[in-house]
């Protein structure tokens, strides 16, 4: 299985100091139609409330919400492994899409993915987001995850007022 790129650290390190349990590259459950090798999930995210499902892109296109649609439809239900017996029960399921586009092509690429229940969230914004939940910390001198590489750069960065 391929390693988790920077992108996919940094959105697994969002959520568990949100305080969810994660698992990267998730392949689909094997009830889909689809033919060929299975869809790989790029992040699951789960707690007692709630059950996500994340893609990721640094970079997004038209063409890219029809696969995003696709690969998500391989995974209306929860991936059926023995690690998430019970995860889902009485849960809310929610599709994210973590991607970079600007002006018009997020607008265009968030509304199609929305038609089909797909939550979308700008590249920036989930920088913007991260850092709200950094930033506090780093003021107060306490970190949650010291062994987390890449969230602990934008901690030093914004120790180092780097980023304001």
């Amino acid at each position: 299985m391929a390693r988790p790129n920077w992108f996919e650290e940094l959105a697994e390190n969002w959520f568990r100091m949100k305080g969810y349990l994660t698992q990267m590259h998730v392949p689909a459950p094997k009830v889909t139609k689809r033919r060929g090798p299975a869809r790989i999930l790029d992040l699951v995210a789960f707690n007692d409330q709630e059950f996500i499902m994340v893609e990721l892109q640094t970079y997004v296109t038209r063409a890219d919400a029809k696969r995003a649609i696709e690969k998500f439809a391989d995974f209306n239900r929860i991936p059926s492994s023995a690690s998430y017996k019970g995860t889902s029960k009485d849960k809310k399921i929610r599709r994210i899409f973590i991607g970079g586009a600007t002006g018009n092509m997020a607008t265009d690429f968030a509304r199609l993915v929305r038609t089909h229940d797909i939550e979308f969230i700008e590249k920036e914004e989930f920088y913007k987001q991260i850092i709200g939940l950094i930033k506090p910390l780093a003021d107060k001198q306490s970190w949650p995850y010291p062994d987390e590489f890449l969230a602990r750069i934008l901690y030093d960065m914004i120790d180092y007022e780097l980023i304001k």
